[in-house]
């Protein structure tokens, strides 16, 4: 098995690359750490489902194409109410979480060239589950005070369209900038014991904001692509039934694979452009501080047999 190690600042397509080798170098075992925790909750939507009247195998379909795709997605949020609460409840404060964590200690493994130990790397998820649940609440904050804010701003200027206009553009820019600096804060967790991690993702995102952007649109474009594709195909043939959800759910696991895997490869590429800087920063510091005519030498000691 071929193994991905970032050892040195990758490129816009490397990082692709390495995403995509890793996931099929690693498929199986990646899969299932995702399943682990995924497989039961999507059970519990399905079962959610049938109790709410939805047929196991083919729904039928009251109108064509797209309109009757999006009225199925309309009433798919309607039934099964009790069991929705229950399902966001627990995806997003311990499925999400643990899963995600467990993907990006599953990709650092990958990278130290350390067989995948499925165990090892659930003990690991779980020991910062709770951190990982305060930071994902901060951040979740700042972004509700930021749309907050910037909405309350809005509302003073009335019916002025151009100057709203302008400060939305502004706004965006402005929350899409402090959001990616802040990005990193989940890996920061699982890999630096910080808590809530905004600190450290600042310092590794310095300079590569609008690189980070870019890379962002294109997976969010990809996974966005790949999903309504799939979406509209499962639909076609088996309209709006619990086994087109659930085998929606088993692909969209494998589509959301990319970007996890994706976030932990762009996290280790930021920390070794972050350490080179810094590297950089203390070789110039030091040549300062030293004398005209001194010079620094590097030796390599070796063990006397």
């Amino acid at each position: 098995m071929e193994h991905q190690r970032v050892e040195k600042p990758l490129s816009f397509g490397e990082i692709l690359d390495v995403t995509f080798r890793i996931i099929k170098d690693n498929f199986s075992r990646l899969f299932l750490l995702l399943f682990i925790f995924s497989g039961p909750l999507e059970l519990l939507q399905s079962v959610g489902q049938s109790l709410a009247g939805t047929p196991f195998l083919r729904a039928p379909r009251s109108g064509q194409g797209m309109a009757s795709f999006l009225e199925s997605l309309q009433q798919t949020g309607t039934t099964g109410g009790m069991f929705d609460v229950i399902y966001s409840i627990l995806w997003a404060f311990i499925v999400a979480p643990i899963t995600y964590a467990s993907l990006i200690i599953a990709t650092d493994q990958i990278r130290k060239k350390e067989p995948l130990n499925i165990s090892s790397i659930l003990k690991r998820a779980f020991s910062r589950c709770w951190a990982l649940l305060g930071g994902c609440i901060v951040y979740g904050l700042i972004m509700f005070a930021l749309i907050l804010g910037f909405g309350g701003l809005f509302a003073g200027f009335g019916s002025h369209l151009v100057v709203i206009i302008l400060l939305s553009i502004c706004a965006f820019c402005i929350c899409l900038f402090l959001l990616t600096r802040w990005s990193f804060f989940f890996a920061a967790i699982v890999f630096e014991k910080v808590s809530p991690g905004l600190r450290k993702s600042w310092s590794l995102t310095r300079g590569n904001v609008w690189r980070l952007v870019g890379l962002y649109i294109v997976l969010m474009i990809l996974v966005a692509i790949l999903s309504a594709v799939i979406q509209l195909a499962v639909h076609f043939f088996l309209g709006n039934s619990v086994l087109a959800s659930v085998l929606f759910s088993l692909v969209t696991l494998i589509i959301s694979m990319v970007s996890y895997i994706a976030y932990a490869v762009i996290y280790f590429d930021l920390r070794v452009r972050n350490e080179a800087m810094d590297l950089q920063g203390m070789i110039e510091t030091y040549s300062k501080t030293t004398k005209s005519g001194s010079s620094i030498e590097l030796v390599e000691t070796k063990p006397e047999s």
